[in-house]
């Protein structure tokens, strides 16, 4: 007797799902079939059990939807899921549930820089995906910070869910100089490579972004160029039948000494949330190079695994998205599924006020 469970070769002929009667069981075929065509996971020899979990969590799913016809419960069995892969950046949403989770008062839309007292800078850095009209905005801070080596500088990342790492990179080489930033970022990035899983769906995704860096960054920028490399990378692996576009992030052969002297003689500090993740991770890997004696001021930060880079894509039904990650991080520092911890816990993150009160005898001392 038939299972009536569904496994497609990863080489074979997309099915068509519109054939499926229920809705949530197209979407569901369409998120499996999707992810065996571009996860990076499907192949990687460091994550063996993902094909095997996917498969197993995708039968699970199969049956649970078959056992219930209420709309809801359905959108709740494929975000349960997207759940399984215990990743940030995998998801299914639906607009049928509403978000149970209250917003945090304290999160702060604007970016903005604010004298907190003489000789303290605080730096509001709520996203690494500005909106158009905060470009700008997020640019004056940029120029802004060469002046403030001598001060000390609070970057207050509360709520910022991150973004593209091109911006964070940005910000420290205005404040920290470019030279001695490059020495940092290759210093910490020596022995790091990334995997793009290759297919025709992540080609475009990357062809696709390289207008948007230039948007944002403008056509010189090295995020641009980088962009640029990487489209022609992933779509020469494509045609050739690679699985993955393998990118090295520096060439140096050994951990270099780091010779150039750091500008910045302030203090400074990086306030923290549960809400801080991906972008921001990066951000505060970056920054903690940077500047040794860093202090982490807040709540433990999310957690991110080494798959990056977010695709998000509408369901069959229209009723949901699918968001999952094209590239794999190798020998990243900062390991899997590893948040940040603060230096100092700080529970009311939500009274911006006395947050700033208590960052100011922070200073002091």
């Amino acid at each position: 007797m038939s299972s009536g469970i569904h496994f497609y070769p990863i080489n074979s002929e997309p099915p068509d799902f519109s054939k499926r009667s229920d809705p949530f069981l197209q979407d569901l075929e369409f998120i499996y079939q999707t992810l065996l065509e571009n996860h990076p996971g499907v192949y990687n020899q460091l994550d063996p059990l993902f094909l095997t979990e996917m498969k197993e969590n995708f039968t699970i799913a199969q049956k649970a939807l078959a056992s219930t016809s209420f709309e809801k419960e359905k959108a709740k069995i494929l975000q349960k899921f997207g759940d399984h892969f215990q990743d940030n950046h995998l998801g299914v949403g639906y607009n049928l549930i509403q978000n149970e989770s209250p917003s945090r008062s304290h999160q702060i839309s604007l970016f903005s820089i604010q004298e907190l007292k003489r000789g303290c800078q605080w730096i509001t850095i709520p996203s690494f995906q500005p909106p158009d009209d905060q470009i700008e905005a997020l640019n004056q801070i940029i120029n802004a910070l060469p002046m403030f080596r001598e001060q000390s500088v609070i970057f207050d990342l509360r709520g910022n869910g991150g973004g593209n790492s091109a911006w964070g990179e940005t910000l420290l080489e205005a404040l920290f100089g470019k030279t001695y930033a490059e020495q940092c970022l290759t210093k910490l990035n020596w022995n790091q490579s990334v995997d793009w899983r290759a297919s025709q769906e992540n080609v475009e995704h990357v062809k696709n972004f390289i207008s948007s860096m230039k948007m944002h960054f403008g056509e010189n920028h090295p995020a641009v160029k980088w962009a640029e490399k990487i489209y022609e990378g992933i779509n020469t692996a494509f045609l050739s039948g690679a699985l993955y576009y393998s990118e090295k992030t520096t060439d140096a052969k050994a951990p270099p000494v780091v010779d150039a002297v750091n500008p910045v003689n302030g203090k400074v500090i990086a306030i923290i949330d549960k809400q801080c993740g991906s972008a921001t991770l990066d951000f505060l890997d970056q920054l903690k190079v940077m500047k040794s004696d860093l202090i982490l001021v807040g709540e433990t930060t999310k957690a991110d695994s080494v798959y990056m880079e977010v695709r998000v894509i509408s369901l069959p039904s229209s009723k949901g998205k699918l968001a999952f990650p094209i590239k794999v991080y190798r020998n990243r520092p900062r390991g899997h599924n590893v948040p940040h911890t603060p230096d100092i816990h700080y529970p009311n993150l939500s009274d911006t006020v006395k947050l700033q009160n208590y960052v100011s005898l922070l200073i002091e001392n």
